[in-house]
């Protein structure tokens, strides 16, 4: 009986610290603070999408060596234009000096059928921050 009453003990202290610390992330002192960047992404064909096509818009550090991935979503079943986005990223991990960027592609079981020509900066440097419109363009 007394290893299972100690063995609580434990649990219950270990619990309570768990849950200590996660409210830290709650109330801001130390977790991420999350922002939404929105937009809608176009393209200029007027046809419907195959279904099953997805639209996957990315979030990038352009200034990073590897133009790194900061934040990614995907929209499933996309069929007509505009399709609406919306991406949650961590507003802590940027850096105001780096320029960021968005691009987009629209697959359709694992081909790409459309993608932005060139990215589009956002959120640094007198960017858009909301809103961003993104023109897609059918691949060969």
């Amino acid at each position: 009986m007394k290893i299972r009453a100690s063995y609580l003990m434990r649990l219950c202290g270990s619990v309570a610290l768990l849950a200590s610390l996660s409210g830290c992330s709650l109330i801001g002192l130390g977790g991420p603070d999350f922002a939404t960047l929105s937009g809608q992404a176009t393209y200029r064909e007027r046809m419907m999408l195959p279904e099953g096509s997805t639209l996957n818009v990315s979030l990038r550090d352009a200034s990073a060596e590897n133009n790194s991935l900061v934040a990614e979503t995907s929209v499933n079943h996309v069929r007509t234009t505009p399709m609406p986005f919306t991406l949650q990223f961590d507003r802590g991990s940027l850096d105001e000096a780096h320029r960021y960027t968005l691009d987009a592609r629209i697959t359709e079981n694992g081909k790409l059928l459309f993608r932005t020509k060139t990215p589009v900066e956002v959120l640094t440097q007198g960017a858009p921050t909301q809103n961003v419109d993104l023109v897609l363009q059918k691949t060969p």
